[in-house]
Protein backbone atom coordinates (compact mmCIF):
# COMPACT_ATOMS: atom_id res chain seq x y z
CA UNK A 1 0.00 0.00 0.00
CA UNK A 2 1.08 3.29 -1.12
CA UNK A 3 2.12 5.82 2.31
CA UNK A 4 2.28 4.72 5.96
CA UNK A 5 -0.78 4.25 7.74
CA UNK A 6 1.15 2.31 10.58
CA UNK A 7 -0.94 4.79 12.47
CA UNK A 8 -4.64 4.10 11.86
CA UNK A 9 -3.52 -0.12 12.94
CA UNK A 10 -3.16 1.60 16.26
CA UNK A 11 -6.65 3.40 16.16
CA UNK A 12 -9.86 1.86 17.81
CA UNK A 13 -11.86 4.07 14.92
CA UNK A 14 -11.95 5.75 12.57
CA UNK A 15 -13.86 9.18 11.43
CA UNK A 16 -14.74 10.15 7.59
CA UNK A 17 -15.19 13.84 7.53
CA UNK A 18 -17.38 15.26 4.81
CA UNK A 19 -16.00 14.76 1.01
CA UNK A 20 -13.36 12.47 2.31
CA UNK A 21 -14.36 10.61 -0.80
CA UNK A 22 -11.98 13.42 -3.03
CA UNK A 23 -8.79 12.77 -1.13
CA UNK A 24 -6.82 10.06 -2.43
CA UNK A 25 -5.04 9.46 0.86
CA UNK A 26 -8.52 9.28 3.09
CA UNK A 27 -9.58 6.64 0.31
CA UNK A 28 -6.79 4.55 1.22
CA UNK A 29 -6.89 5.17 4.57
CA UNK A 30 -10.57 3.91 4.35
CA UNK A 31 -9.39 0.94 2.39
CA UNK A 32 -6.66 -0.02 4.94
CA UNK A 33 -9.02 0.74 8.18
CA UNK A 34 -11.24 -2.12 6.55
CA UNK A 35 -8.84 -4.26 5.89
CA UNK A 36 -8.00 -4.37 9.75
CA UNK A 37 -11.46 -4.75 10.37
CA UNK A 38 -11.23 -0.87 12.22
CA UNK A 39 -14.62 0.31 12.89
CA UNK A 40 -15.33 3.23 10.34
CA UNK A 41 -17.32 6.08 11.35
CA UNK A 42 -19.12 9.12 9.12
CA UNK A 43 -19.22 12.50 10.99
CA UNK A 44 -21.20 13.91 12.58
CA UNK A 45 -22.61 10.61 13.14
CA UNK A 46 -20.35 9.29 15.70
CA UNK A 47 -21.31 6.00 18.03
CA UNK A 48 -22.19 5.49 21.26
CA UNK A 49 -20.18 3.19 24.00
CA UNK A 50 -20.15 -1.18 22.99
CA UNK A 51 -22.33 -1.88 26.07
CA UNK A 52 -19.90 -3.59 27.29
CA UNK A 53 -17.84 -0.47 27.48
CA UNK A 54 -20.59 1.04 29.62
CA UNK A 55 -21.23 -2.03 31.59
CA UNK A 56 -17.47 -2.84 32.47
CA UNK A 57 -15.69 0.15 32.08
CA UNK A 58 -12.28 -0.78 34.19
CA UNK A 59 -12.80 -4.26 32.01
CA UNK A 60 -12.45 -2.64 28.62
CA UNK A 61 -9.77 -0.02 29.81
CA UNK A 62 -7.76 -3.02 31.56
CA UNK A 63 -7.83 -4.92 28.25
CA UNK A 64 -6.49 -2.22 26.19
CA UNK A 65 -3.56 -1.19 28.44
CA UNK A 66 -2.95 -5.11 28.32
CA UNK A 67 -2.80 -5.07 24.39
CA UNK A 68 -0.80 -2.06 24.29
CA UNK A 69 1.72 -2.93 27.09
CA UNK A 70 1.79 -6.76 25.20
CA UNK A 71 2.85 -4.65 21.75
CA UNK A 72 5.36 -2.73 23.48
CA UNK A 73 7.13 -5.72 25.02
CA UNK A 74 6.69 -7.79 21.79
CA UNK A 75 8.95 -4.27 20.48
CA UNK A 76 11.38 -4.58 22.98
CA UNK A 77 12.00 -8.46 23.19
CA UNK A 78 11.87 -8.38 19.37
CA UNK A 79 15.18 -6.34 19.28
CA UNK A 80 16.64 -8.58 21.58
CA UNK A 81 15.88 -12.23 20.09
CA UNK A 82 15.10 -11.11 16.18
CA UNK A 83 12.75 -12.48 14.19
CA UNK A 84 14.81 -16.19 14.07
CA UNK A 85 14.05 -17.67 17.13
CA UNK A 86 10.71 -18.18 15.57
CA UNK A 87 11.93 -18.75 12.20
CA UNK A 88 14.19 -21.24 12.71
CA UNK A 89 11.78 -23.95 13.63
CA UNK A 90 8.32 -22.54 12.60
CA UNK A 91 5.05 -23.18 13.72
CA UNK A 92 6.14 -26.65 16.17
CA UNK A 93 8.59 -24.06 17.73
CA UNK A 94 5.75 -22.13 18.57
CA UNK A 95 3.75 -24.58 19.30
CA UNK A 96 6.41 -26.08 21.74
CA UNK A 97 6.88 -22.62 23.43
CA UNK A 98 3.20 -22.15 24.07
CA UNK A 99 2.99 -25.47 25.41
CA UNK A 100 5.70 -24.57 27.70
CA UNK A 101 3.84 -21.51 29.19
CA UNK A 102 0.38 -23.62 29.61
CA UNK A 103 2.37 -26.29 31.74
CA UNK A 104 4.37 -23.70 33.64
CA UNK A 105 0.78 -21.66 34.55
CA UNK A 106 -0.61 -25.38 35.00
CA UNK A 107 1.94 -26.27 37.54
CA UNK A 108 1.51 -22.67 39.25
CA UNK A 109 -2.02 -22.41 39.51
CA UNK A 110 -2.10 -26.24 40.91
CA UNK A 111 -3.54 -28.27 38.30
CA UNK A 112 -0.90 -31.36 38.11
CA UNK A 113 -0.88 -34.36 34.95
CA UNK A 114 0.67 -37.70 35.05
CA UNK A 115 2.18 -37.69 32.07
CA UNK A 116 1.66 -36.51 28.43
CA UNK A 117 2.46 -38.79 25.64
CA UNK A 118 4.02 -37.40 22.33
CA UNK A 119 3.09 -39.57 19.19
CA UNK A 120 5.10 -37.51 17.13
CA UNK A 121 4.17 -35.09 14.16
CA UNK A 122 1.72 -35.85 11.81
CA UNK A 123 0.45 -33.81 8.88
CA UNK A 124 -1.86 -30.97 10.37
CA UNK A 125 -5.70 -31.25 9.82
CA UNK A 126 -7.54 -29.12 7.65
CA UNK A 127 -9.92 -27.04 10.13
CA UNK A 128 -13.81 -27.99 9.83
CA UNK A 129 -14.87 -25.22 11.76
CA UNK A 130 -11.78 -22.90 13.28
CA UNK A 131 -8.87 -21.88 11.57
CA UNK A 132 -5.34 -22.13 13.27
CA UNK A 133 -5.35 -18.65 13.20
CA UNK A 134 -8.48 -18.01 14.85
CA UNK A 135 -6.96 -20.36 17.82
CA UNK A 136 -3.98 -18.09 17.96
CA UNK A 137 -6.21 -15.30 18.28
CA UNK A 138 -8.24 -16.91 21.00
CA UNK A 139 -5.09 -17.65 23.22
CA UNK A 140 -4.01 -14.10 22.82
CA UNK A 141 -7.71 -12.52 24.12
CA UNK A 142 -7.64 -15.61 27.45
CA UNK A 143 -4.00 -14.55 27.96
CA UNK A 144 -5.72 -10.87 28.45
CA UNK A 145 -8.58 -11.99 30.52
CA UNK A 146 -6.28 -13.98 32.68
CA UNK A 147 -4.12 -10.72 33.67
CA UNK A 148 -7.29 -9.21 34.12
CA UNK A 149 -9.14 -11.61 36.32
CA UNK A 150 -5.83 -11.89 38.15
CA UNK A 151 -6.05 -8.47 39.08
CA UNK A 152 -9.53 -8.04 39.86
CA UNK A 153 -10.55 -5.75 36.67
CA UNK A 154 -12.29 -8.80 35.01
CA UNK A 155 -16.37 -8.07 34.50
CA UNK A 156 -15.90 -4.43 36.43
Amino acid sequence: MEGDFNIIARCDALVMVDNWKDSKGATMEHEYAESLKIPIYYAPDLPSLHKTEVNSPVQCQGFREEVGLMYRTHLSKNADYSPANILATGEIGLVTRLWDKTARLMNLTGIKFKSVIHEGVQPPSKPQHESINDTYSDMAVYAVIGKLLRTDRWGK
